[in-house]
């Protein structure tokens, strides 16, 4: 399940911020969080999913489609008959009109293709005001959204605390490629800031050897 709720109180969720959890929901199952995911039939059109029964599509999924991209004409279409990419981003679109109090995205990254994730993440970081909680063990994705990390290992968090200070710590993680060279190139004194930017590491490189 791509996008789950949680109601669930607990001093590791700081309200109203974007959290990462890496690698996986199980962590926090263990630590007692329960979740609540989305009931829909393959069969149903996207109107059906996303309005229920009424005939008339209210102003708030209209707008929600044209910030996402999404045309008009993928209403009528079965949820069965939709790309994962965009049926990720119609659930999306439903979760936000359900105002839960916890948003979860478990994975919603994986399949996800770059133009989606792209507007995903900068719609999110403009107008989510609640508490969103996002899992992955993609940290480029989580970085860019996020904005505090939780590390879990064998069962307890060993790491909580703003994302970019991962990069400094020994704690060991499967850390992107661009992480892996800014590591390296420090270890040979190139002082380069740490970033998940191709754009940023390129300006830092070139003010390194101004």
């Amino acid at each position: 399940m791509e996008i789950m709720y949680t109601n669930t109180k607990s001093d590791i969720f700081k309200e109203n911020k974007f959290i990462a959890v890496y690698k996986d929901k199980i962590d926090l199952i263990n630590y007692g969080i329960e979740f609540e995911g989305i009931s829909y039939d393959d069969e149903w059109t996207i109107k059906r999913f996303l309005n229920g029964y009424k005939l008339k599509l209210d102003d708030d999924i209209l707008n929600l489609l044209k910030e996402f991209e999404m045309p008009e004409s993928l209403l009528n279409k079965k949820i069965k008959n939709v790309s994962k990419s965009i049926f990720k981003i119609i659930l999306l679109i439903y979760s936000l009109r359900n105002n839960k109090n916890i948003l979860v995205l478990d994975y919603f990254d994986k399949g996800l293709n770059y133009k989606y994730k792209k507007i995903v993440i900068n719609y999110l970081k403009r107008n989510y005001k609640k508490t969103l909680i996002a899992i992955s063990n993609d940290l480029v994705f989580l970085n860019e959204l996020c904005q505090e990390l939780i590390v879990f290992r064998d069962g307890k968090i060993i790491y909580q605390d703003d994302i970019n200070k991962i990069y400094k710590s020994r704690i060991n993680l499967d850390y992107p490629e661009i992480i892996k060279f800014i590591k390296l190139a420090n270890k040979y004194k190139a002082k380069l800031g740490y970033t998940v930017n191709n754009k940023e590491l390129l300006k830092d490189i070139y003010r390194s050897i101004k």
